[in-house]
């Protein structure tokens, strides 16, 4: 069984020694990618791009659960053949990242690297919307333990406000949706609930 560690995104997110933080809106980059419904790619020039094969979706969904840290292929034979490869699994493994990498365009296929062993998908926090709502229900969080129930209220709101249906909506990797669609809902009832604890106080105090 792979996934074994139900890691977060976002912590996983300087082990190719990035920084969760870009510059994008000062470049005045447009690149956007998503998990957090059906998979979502807005490229180049700021349209979105929809990659119609379901196994190269599937690929790039597995590095974006995955950004930033290097994913096998073995592994990511096993997600996109949902544990039944064919043979010569690898080599086409192989056509599939170039095939994805014309289909997204080149700013997004610039964020998808090989390694000796596998393929990593670099991304910043303001990037992807998974590593986004992580950073925002920190910031929730924290807010909650400081008793700064606006703060906390406002960060929650926003990363709510990023879910734009069930993570991995079109997405028919039953491996994925097992071992990451599930931890991605249980994160979304917790902000929840911690919204409302916030909203709570908010309304006893006016």
């Amino acid at each position: 069984m792979i996934l074994r560690k139900r890691v977060s995104v976002s912590a996983r997110s300087r082990v190719e020694g990035i920084g969760v933080t870009s510059r994008a809106a000062q470049r005045g980059d447009t690149m956007r990618l998503g998990i957090l419904g059906p998979l979502l790619v807005v490229g180049d020039n700021g349209g979105e791009i929809r990659v119609a094969a379901p196994r190269q979706r599937t690929l790039l969904a597995a590095l974006l659960v995955h950004a930033n840290r290097m994913v096998p292929v073995d592994e990511l034979v096993e997600i996109v053949w949902d544990s039944e490869p064919p043979a010569a699994a690898s080599r086409t493994l192989r056509s599939y990242v170039m095939r994805l990498r014309l289909v997204v365009g080149s700013r997004v296929a610039s964020r998808i690297l090989t390694r000796e062993t596998g393929y990593l998908c670099q991304v910043h926090e303001d990037e992807l919307d998974a590593l986004r709502f992580e950073a925002l229900c920190r910031e929730g969080d924290e807010a909650l333990r400081s008793r700064a129930w606006h703060q906390a209220s406002d960060s929650l709101a926003r990363a709510l406000a990023l879910w734009r249906g069930s993570p991995l909506a079109d997405i028919a990797a039953p491996i994925l949706h097992r071992e990451c669609a599930h931890r991605l809902e249980q994160a979304r009832l917790r902000a929840l609930e911690q919204r409302a604890e916030a909203d709570l106080h908010i309304s006893l105090r006016s």
